[in-house]
């Protein structure tokens, strides 16, 4: 107490800073909370009256945008329970393979998996082979053709009886990826079209 006695002018500065730091400096922060908030409010209102103001264009983009969402959704297999996609699938596969007269030695499911970030699953088929080398274009060009997008990832064989007549007999593994939409995907675009 001495001390601030000797020093008047200390306890006025003491309490000046004492009314700074508990009065002045949280006005100040709550003033700039405020200024700030209500920046961040006036950008929200530019963007709302910006999207009042184009609602006919965005309607049309939305619309073209629905249409090519659902080309692109139509490239892939639609959801369904996992064995009687695979069975369908592989009915389908092996219908086409006896058009183009080739044997199958063995056919096995791989992995089915979900796409990080994406709602599409992908499941792996593995198919053993045996027939005629002039074959195997057709049926590439006819796994090309399909609807939906069946990836044809690897393609291994062996070819004999090659001549100057004939192309010979081939035996390979061909590696196939069927892409299904999951039913998230699905209902999220049924939302947004309704």
């Amino acid at each position: 107490m001495q001390m601030l006695r000797n020093y008047p002018y200390l306890t006025g500065l003491l309490m000046l800073l004492v009314v700074l730091k508990f009065m002045l400096v949280p006005l100040i922060q709550w003033q700039n909370d405020t200024l700030w908030n209500i920046k961040q409010h006036d950008k929200r209102l530019g963007y709302a009256e910006a999207a009042i103001s184009n609602v006919d264009s965005n309607s049309g983009q939305l619309v073209t945008l629905q249409t090519e969402l659902k080309k692109l959704q139509g490239l892939f297999y639609v959801n369904q329970d996992e064995a009687s996609f695979k069975l369908e699938q592989q009915q389908w596969l092996e219908a086409l393979l006896a058009k183009h007269n080739i044997k199958v030695t063995n056919i096995g499911w791989g992995f089915s998996s979900k796409m990080l970030a994406q709602p599409i699953i992908k499941h792996q088929l593995s198919i053993f082979l045996h027939g005629q080398t002039h074959a195997l274009p057709g049926l590439h060009l006819d796994l090309e053709a399909n609807e939906q997008w069946v990836e044809l990832s690897g393609f291994m064989f062996n070819v004999k009886g090659q001549n100057q007549s004939a192309l010979g007999r081939v035996t390979g593994k061909l590696e196939l990826f069927f892409y299904q939409l999951d039913s998230s995907a699905i209902n999220s675009v049924g939302e947004a079209n309704e």
